[in-house]
């Protein structure tokens, strides 16, 4: 019988760990031991893994739309601000309602069409990407460029990595001049196990 680590009851690894923006960007903690309980196994964690400080992350999105959206001259509001900020609360994707909910806590006027419009203005200022398969949206890292993207999807811990994976975007250009083909909007998305996710999920197995 299969049996998958309980990743929630990880401290600091359910949301913590963020490989979108690489390991260079990550804390590394003192080497220790930790468990897990996932009836009815226990799972071993690793020595020494690595944490990240997710805030960073927000206040250089933060930053970087603010100074963009002036050099545009376009106005970064402050529910546009807000609701950037809500979609970087974390590496997962967002769904509209969610922010919606999120955004009556702080303002019970809030309504569907002011959280589409913003978004509208966010997809086009290129701040965030919406994912197809999901219809959600994460912040986009690049936001200074305009580019196409490959999306990797942790079905586990729902983080979503963005990657230029430029070979990949010139070979279905390629097919697609090759095609006659117009694209209006390119992108890739797949579905799977990121590598923090992958790796504790081989440490459960060697412990069944």
């Amino acid at each position: 019988m299969s049996v998958s680590p309980d990743y929630s009851l990880l401290p600091g690894l359910s949301h913590g760990l963020c490989r979108a923006h690489g390991r260079s960007n990550r804390q590394q903690l003192p080497p220790i031991q930790g468990w897990a309980y996932n009836r009815p196994y226990l799972y071993q964690v690793g020595v020494g893994m690595a944490v990240h400080d997710h805030q960073g992350c927000i206040n250089t999105a933060l930053a970087l739309a603010e100074r963009l959206c002036e050099e545009r001259g376009v106005r970064f509001t402050p529910l546009r601000r807000r609701v950037l900020e809500l979609i970087w609360s974390n590496h997962e994707s967002v769904k509209a309602y969610d922010l919606l909910d999120t955004l009556k806590a702080f303002d019970k006027s809030a309504k569907p069409a002011t959280v589409y419009r913003t978004l509208d203005f966010l997809l086009e200022q290129g701040l965030i990407h919406r994912i197809e398969s999901l219809n959600a949206f994460v912040g986009c890292r690049h936001p200074e460029r305009r580019h196409e993207l490959l999306l990797l999807i942790c079905e586990h811990c729902h983080n979503v990595e963005e990657r230029t994976a430029l070979e990949l975007m010139e070979a279905a250009a390629r097919e697609i001049r090759a095609a006659g083909f117009s694209p209006r909007h390119q992108s890739f998305e797949i579905r799977g196990l990121c590598a923090d996710c992958s790796e504790l999920e081989d440490i459960g197995r060697s412990l069944l």
